[in-house]
């Protein structure tokens, strides 16, 4: 019975495949120019302005793509932003400067905003913030809401934190403080 149906899966792959042609000539050895029939009369051949292809030298499997260049510059896709957004956001570090953090998540002159939106927040002890939102999720055709974004908080030029959590906590009254930074201690 497995024969059977090994047979008859390979009966249908072989009629749904088109036939190809085989390469007669070696990968190393080019193909002569095809031979001009001298017994026919020069007005039935074909005029002199049409020049005929030649035989590519090796032939090439039928899955090798050749790489075409656009001719006009491809336009990002949503996804396609919302992904890379993604991405360079993994590059951005509290410590990092305001320039720096303009630099990494800049986006060519496109369809969307980078950051999607801007805010500022006030903490109890009267320290401004400034918050980025960046879109890092698809909302799939609904509207953007704040769990599509992810917030990086900035203060005095310099990055403090990311994400919602370190929001909700600067909203809620807590103060965040700028990273410290670390000097290597010297081996003696």
């Amino acid at each position: 019975m497995k024969r059977i149906v090994v047979t008859f899966a390979l009966l249908l792959a072989a009629c749904a495949t088109p036939p190809r042609e085989v390469a007669t000539t070696s990968p190393v050895q080019a193909a002569p120019p095809p031979a001009v029939e001298p017994d026919v009369p020069p007005t039935s051949r074909e005029p002199a302005t049409i020049a005929r292809a030649a035989p590519p030298a090796v032939a090439l499997p039928p899955t090798a793509a050749v790489p075409v260049e656009p001719s006009t510059p491809t336009t990002q896709s949503f996804r396609e932003f919302v992904a890379t957004n993604d991405e360079r956001l993994l590059e951005v570090f509290a410590g990092m400067h305001r320039t720096e953090l303009a630099r990494v998540m800049r986006h060519g002159a496109g369809r969307w905003p980078n950051p999607y939106r801007h805010g500022s927040l006030h903490d109890r002890a009267g320290k401004d913030y400034e918050v980025f939102y960046y879109l890092t999720r698809d909302p799939e055709g609904k509207p953007v809401q704040d769990r599509h974004l992810t917030p990086v908080i900035v203060k005095d030029n310099m990055v403090v934190a990311l994400g919602a959590y370190r929001l909700k906590k600067l909203k809620r009254g807590e103060s965040l403080s700028l990273p410290k930074s670390r000097t290597p201690k010297r081996a003696s």
